[in-house]
């Protein structure tokens, strides 16, 4: 074989569960199928009450994660720079390149207007999103679609309960 059909191989079984193994430079490529996770939603929820204080003409305010947040959102989860990929938080253009995977979550965000929807339970996304070499990739079929309540509910049905969706509303959490 030569490198384009050894290239389009892996990039073919890349998506095999367990991934492959370049036969080239013998790394291991996989997509990862991502979703909300309760973390990540939890976060949004108190990111979303942060920027809603300081929102003007409907439109949310960059936050700046390192000095606009409370500590113990910062500590909640590491993930949720991917929240962007379904469109729930962007990123300010400012921010700096991703030299690091902590880089990914550094700089001035804000909360979406679809962000604000997903959570007050007005707005769908798609379940899931692929990942490969830590960045979104298109997939064939997304599949079906969730509401916030589904991350929650799935944390709820777990051994131990982490968030409550009523108490993060209520500012109880």
């Amino acid at each position: 074989m030569n490198l384009t059909e050894l290239r389009e191989v892996f990039h073919r079984d890349k998506w095999k569960k367990g991934g492959t193994t370049c036969l080239v430079c013998d790394k291991h490529g996989q997509v990862y199928r991502r979703r909300v996770s309760a973390p990540m939603a939890a976060w949004l929820v108190r990111f979303y009450r942060v920027s809603a204080q300081g929102s003007r003409n409907g439109q949310a305010p960059w936050i700046d994660l390192a000095r606009d947040t409370p500590d113990r959102m910062q500590n909640m989860t590491r993930d949720y720079s991917k929240l962007a990929w379904w469109g729930l938080i962007e990123a300010h253009p400012d921010n700096p390149r991703p030299t690091t995977k902590k880089a990914k979550s550094e700089g001035r965000w804000r909360c979406t207007h679809e962000g604000g929807l997903y959570v007050f339970r007005r707005h769908e996304i798609i379940r899931y999103k692929w990942e490969y070499n830590s960045e979104p990739v298109k997939n064939r079929d997304e599949g079906p679609t969730d509401t916030i309540d589904v991350p929650f509910q799935k944390q709820r049905d777990s051994a131990k309960v982490y968030f409550h969706y009523e108490k993060l509303m209520r500012g109880e959490w």
